[in-house]
């Protein structure tokens, strides 16, 4: 069911917990596309993959969060 909605967070109001994994873990996945998280694991993790090494390949600087995040959500 989580190929169907988005995941939310708690809200807070620490500096800590607004970097921690599992924040960070659900913006990637909300910024996949939903077409893409509807595919078997296989599949899913095959395109992911190619995606984030051909984002590597492009970049000679360090990949950060955010560009991760809007890379994915150009995905189709």
């Amino acid at each position: 069911f989580a190929s169907a909605d988005n995941y939310r967070f708690e809200y807070s109001r620490l500096s800590h917990k607004l970097k921690s994994f599992t924040r960070i873990g659900v913006k990637v996945w909300n910024s996949i596309p939903s077409i893409l998280r509807c595919l078997s694991k296989l599949i899913f993790k095959k395109r992911i993959h190619e995606n984030l090494l051909h984002l590597l390949k492009e970049q000679d600087d360090y990949v950060g969060i955010n560009m991760i995040i809007s890379n994915f959500s150009k995905l189709k």
